[in-house]
């Protein structure tokens, strides 16, 4: 054997093997649906690997033909979707590039699951609406779990229009493990057909800054920011506004966001309630303004804070309804007006 061939032999055993351009790709949390109004729609999944972002979606199930894509690869997908029609349900898809038209221009099928959302209502008008609200739900234990499956089974007829957590979503800490054993896997079939809403709690608040717009609370929910689902732009996913039909939902920041009379959210919150329209005004944060459970409303700054400062603004805006959670129990009362002591 010469040289040279010696050589080519060599440079050809060490040249390393063939890569594949793309990695088998699986979605590992989600899809789940955020931020939505009557004509648009956040879809966010996380994938294994990084690919692409497309959604495939359209009213009739076996045509998958409107494709909307995120332009980066990320492993965190979040798509909008525009142009929907209030009130209207869709079947969607979500995974990368979608295969290539055969030689008749005509799509191949689709591998991925399909799934359905219906779109919100129109805003204004009244509709008959069903809220699920859940209060510091996140506990990852069997508990968790009868209680889903006793409201699945509750609400296997009338299924739920939107849902709220009201904090506390996923313990000990908010972390990316928590939420994802607490929310993402306790949850799936809920997350992909209908938007949920949350709020932040203190144990969200262990991993996440409200200041900061960052830790896994607030890298994993899309929220309205910018006033586009309704009510006033807050700027910040800490506290945001959004209508439903008649309906107009306001969530508060009760756990980290500065809670003083003069402070950017009472400024905010005030623009707000003196602009909605809405028949209705629901608010909900996470510490409760009234409670002698597990949490005593006349001992804890954040509670003492919210009931002082915060809902004699609430009353005088209009207000018919608060949900909270913190403290572990069910309480109401009769109705009490201008008792903030």
């Amino acid at each position: 054997m010469t040289l040279a061939r010696f050589s080519a032999l060599l440079l050809a055993a060490l040249a390393p093997l063939p890569v594949a351009l793309h990695a088998a790709t699986s979605v590992v949390r989600g899809p789940y649906l955020q931020s939505a109004t009557p004509t648009s729609l956040v879809i966010r999944w996380r994938t294994d690997n990084a690919d692409t972002s497309y959604v495939r979606h359209r009213l009739a199930k076996d045509q998958l033909t409107l494709t909307t894509k995120a332009e980066r690869v990320t492993t965190e997908h979040v798509v909008q979707l525009n142009g929907l029609q209030p009130g209207a349900k869709y079947f969607y898809a979500v995974g990368g590039a979608p295969e290539k038209p055969n030689a008749d221009g005509d799509e191949k099928p689709l591998k991925a699951p399909v799934y359905s959302f219906t779109a919100p209502p129109p805003v204004g008008p009244a509709k008959p609406t069903r809220v699920w609200v859940l209060g510091d739900p996140g506990t990852k234990n069997a508990a968790q779990l009868a209680v889903r499956d006793a409201y699945n089974k509750f609400a296997a007829d009338l299924p739920a229009d939107l849902w709220l957590m009201l904090g506390d979503n996923a313990y000990p800490d908010g972390t990316d493990y928590d939420y994802q054993k607490a929310v993402f896997e306790i949850y799936p079939e809920t997350l992909r057909t209908r938007p949920l809403r949350p709020a932040l709690g203190n144990h969200d608040g262990h991993s996440a800054n409200s200041d900061t717009q960052s830790g896994p609370y607030y890298d994993f929910f899309t929220l309205p920011t910018r006033g586009q689902a309704g009510g006033v732009a807050s700027g910040t996913e800490a506290y945001y506004a959004f209508d439903y039909a008649n309906i107009h939902f306001i969530c508060l920041d009760s756990h980290h966001t500065e809670r003083t009379a003069d402070g950017a959210m009472m400024q905010w919150l005030k623009a707000d309630l003196a602009a909605t329209t809405r028949e209705w005004i629901v608010t909900f944060f996470h510490q409760p303004t009234y409670t002698k459970g597990t949490h005593d409303s006349d001992r804890e700054r954040q509670l003492i804070e919210m009931r002082q400062v915060f809902l004699p603004v609430v009353e005088a805006g209009g207000v018919d309804f608060i949900l909270t959670g913190h403290s572990h129990v069910y309480e109401r009362s009769f109705l009490i007006d201008g008792h903030y002591g």
